[in-house]
């Protein structure tokens, strides 16, 4: 929230005070800010499946080209270190929804019959 309200604030202490760099701060965060509605809506359902796998593939894409983008930005010294806190997040959680995606099997339920 502080990306799409506070922009010149968040990108000042990153260190590119720059009126581009706080639209691209709001494009991220209007980005993000959709794909947690969309989670907080689909949050009784598994992640997976046929009609859950939309969900976990765009969580795993957006992670996994956030730690991707600012980990190479952050290496490079264009971004300060503080960032790779970030990008240690993000990249933990495309692991998890990597591992969700693609090696968890959900167990049947009490009274629920397997493959039903």
């Amino acid at each position: 929230m502080p990306l799409l309200f506070a922009a010149d604030v968040v990108a000042g202490w990153l260190g590119a005070p720059s009126a581009g760099m706080e639209v691209m701060a709001q494009l991220a965060a209007s980005g993000l800010l959709g794909l947690g509605l969309i989670n907080w809506w689909w949050r009784g359902n598994l992640v997976g499946g046929i009609y859950g796998r939309p969900l976990g593939l765009a969580n795993l894409l957006c992670f996994l080209s956030a730690a991707a983008s600012l980990g190479r930005a952050t290496q490079a010294g264009t971004l300060p270190g503080a960032v790779w806190v970030v990008v240690i997040g993000s990249a933990a959680l495309a692991l998890a929804f990597a591992w969700r995606m693609f090696v968890w099997t959900p167990q049947p339920g009490p009274g629920q019959r397997p493959g039903v």
